[in-house]
């Protein structure tokens, strides 16, 4: 008797795995065929993917856009598939007059964009005037951000790099040794960096870190500096070595 429910419970078994594979289907989708003469528009590799602005800046944009095939003029449908805040103005097609290969695609913010906060777009080219083939994409995501207002200290932090910004870091440090503000590091070949930092009274150091050791030392010699009120309030020369500390007082 056991034998006998040992070999049903095999059959149902055999059954069942029969039954899921004659149920399989192969979903695998053909490649898209890209038509001849595609002009396969596309977002030039180059366009920055955030952009910010002071609160008394002109709240717009251009990003590139290349095509193959120019001789002919053609409008191009741009779909927006993300806008986190609902603030963005897009243009719904890009002209491409004939014998012109790169266009500029102006975009711009509404006034009541919020200050102080990362907001997000998604836009895509229609799938026409494509080719998924390509490096550079069809497609593209960014960030923009608007500084306030400062209500307290606005300090300017300026770095000239030596030529490896990836090894430069930064620290902005408040009277209990707290990191308030940080930075870097940068891509090497950069060859200067701003920022604008909102500080209350008190006292603060700032404090710049070199990765290999040799400051901003080569192979140019580079410094930074902390600007308040149009007055340089601190400087560190080039050949700080791996770190340098400097301390600094806003207010009375």
């Amino acid at each position: 008797m056991k034998i006998n429910k040992l070999y049903f419970a095999f059959l149902v078994l055999l059954t069942a795995t029969m039954v899921a594979c004659s149920e399989y289907e192969d979903t695998v989708e053909p490649s898209p065929v890209v038509a001849a003469g595609n002009p396969a528009v596309r977002f030039y590799s180059d366009n920055s993917t955030l952009f910010e602005f002071e609160s008394t800046d002109e709240f717009s944009f251009n990003l590139t856009v290349v095509r193959d095939n120019k001789e002919t003029a053609i409008e191009v449908p741009i779909s927006e598939i993300a806008d986190t805040a609902n603030i963005f103005n897009v243009p719904e097609t890009l002209a491409f007059p004939a014998g012109v290969d790169t266009v500029s695609l102006t975009i711009t913010l509404d006034d009541n964009t919020p200050l102080g906060k990362t907001c997000g777009l998604e836009i895509q080219f229609d799938e026409q005037f494509t080719n998924p083939y390509k490096v550079e994409y069809p497609y593209f995501k960014l960030e923009t951000f608007i500084q306030p207002p400062c209500a307290e200290n606005e300090v300017i932090l300026n770095i000239t790099f030596d030529g490896y910004a990836s090894e430069c870091t930064w620290e902005i440090l408040d009277a209990d040794q707290e990191v308030i503000e940080s930075g870097g590091p940068w891509a090497d070949g950069t060859v200067s960096a701003t920022s604008k930092h909102c500080l209350e009274d008190g006292t603060y150091s700032f404090k710049i870190y070199d990765e290999y050791g040799d400051g901003l030392t080569y192979p140019e010699t580079g410094a930074a500096s902390l600007v308040f009120d149009g007055n340089e309030i601190v400087h560190v020369d080039g050949d700080f070595g791996a770190s340098k500390s400097v301390s600094f007082t806003l207010g009375n």
